[in-house]
Order: structure tokens, then C-alpha cells, then sequence
């Protein structure tokens, strides 16, 4: 028996997910992680190594991003 599943991790399943900054980032861009993958991300806001972000959009294969209020 084959199960066949599309996996959901697209645009609408990214959105309001939460992800942690790999490192500092520079220029307003830096890499993420997400459901265990490193994902290009863009804030405009700064961000430093482990803190967690919002993902609000994603253009192309770039994940727009804001700082989790606490």
C-alpha cells in the first residue's frame, strides 16, 4: 500500500509559523530555521542569533519574517 501525500509546506502552511534565527542577521537578511530546514529570510526589524520569528510572507524561496512580540 502507497500513501500519496503532497506535502504541505507551501505558502499557506508557512505563514504564522514560527521559525529561530541560525544567526545575526546583516542588512536585514539572514538564514532561519523551520521545521528543521534553513530557510533565506528578510526583517526589517534587527535580529540576533535565537530569537524567534513570525514568518508573514514568502517570496520566492525568501521568508518574510518579524520578531515575535513576548
Amino acid at each position: 500500500f502507497v500513501s500519496c501525500t503532497k506535502d504541505k509546506l507551501g505558502n499557506e502552511e508557512m505563514l504564522g509559523q514560527i521559525a529561530i534565527a541560525n544567526d545575526d542577521f546583516h542588512d536585514g537578511r539572514g538564514q532561519v530555521r523551520i521545521r528543521g530546514e534553513l530557510w533565506q529570510a528578510h526583517c526589517v526589524a534587527p535580529v540576533h542569533r535565537g530569537q524567534s520569528l513570525r514568518v508573514q510572507a514568502l517570496t520566492g524561496l525568501v521568508l518574510q519574517v518579524a520578531p515575535v512580540e513576548s
